[in-house]
């Protein structure tokens, strides 16, 4: 056929075997890519893979090269953020790691329903690179409002000077008001969670995932064993970061206990 300002082209129909969704057809994209182009430079021409499929497949590759930065972008934020409020180093990177295991859980669980042939709660099989980006900011960032409430609560206490009640203390003082947003919320993402909308089923099922696993077993166990193995390397900060990190504080800090005779107990 003519194209504008002359020349010709041709074009060759591919019918793949599979839907477009299929991994085996993205894996025949890629061939056909590579075979364009192979033609392209023997024959001096221009070459390219279009269609529903390639145009599919490009979407979810763009899209899913996003994530990594997003995790990354996150993570650091929690990071400065938790260092200005706890004024320590490790106790920042312990958070955030614990935010990756529970997004990595609602992940799992994700696949688990809604990857494969026949996915037991329906969908196309796969999940949708945007979504994925959507729940890991809406899990991580689920993930921080936890522990911004615990660990602020934690600092108090160390700042009283009792560095081995300071996880418990933190714990003590949160179970209510964060117990109090997770039901609400429990309840919200249940009631989506039957929607014909398969996006809207994935989020609320990731941040029902999310909620229950901070509440329990991150809040619970995770992280008050590693805030008890770790000691008073909780609150370890070198002083030169100490002076440039800004501090935020919520609520006023408790005075220190004094022992008898007026002097004062020191942290660890």
């Amino acid at each position: 056929m003519n194209v504008d300002r002359g020349g010709a082209a041709g074009r060759i129909t591919v019918v793949p075997k599979y839907g477009a969704n299929d991994p085996r057809t993205r894996a025949l994209h890629g061939r056909l890519e590579t075979s364009a182009q192979a033609f392209a430079r023997r024959t001096g021409t221009e070459s390219a893979v279009g269609g529903n499929a390639a145009t599919l497949g490009q979407y979810r590759s763009v899209a899913a090269s996003k994530l990594p930065g997003v995790v990354i972008g996150i993570s650091i934020f929690t990071v400065l953020l938790l260092m200005a409020i706890t004024r320590s180093l490790v106790l920042p990177f312990v958070a955030a790691a614990l935010n990756l295991v529970t997004a990595a859980a609602a992940f799992g669980v994700l696949a688990l329903l809604f990857t494969g042939d026949s996915p037991p709660l329906g969908g196309p099989g796969f999940i949708d690179p945007v979504t994925l980006i959507e729940i890991t900011t809406g899990v991580l960032g689920l993930s921080l409002f936890y522990e911004v409430f615990v660990l602020s609560r934690a600092r108090e206490r160390y700042d009283s000077g009792d560095t081995e009640g300071a996880s418990f203390y933190g714990l003590n003082q949160t179970w209510a008001i964060v117990t109090g947003v997770s039901l609400p919320m429990l309840a919200v993402t249940l009631l989506f969670a039957p929607t014909l909308l398969v996006m809207v089923r994935e989020l609320a099922i990731a941040t029902l995932v999310a909620v229950v696993i901070n509440a329990t077993v991150v809040r619970l166990v995770l992280l008050p064993a590693a805030m008890a193995l770790l000691g008073r390397f909780n609150w370890w900060m070198p002083s030169w970061l100490g002076r440039r990190i800004p501090r935020i504080r919520f609520g006023a800090s408790q005075p220190r206990p004094r022992a008898a005779g007026g002097v004062r107990h020191r942290p660890d």
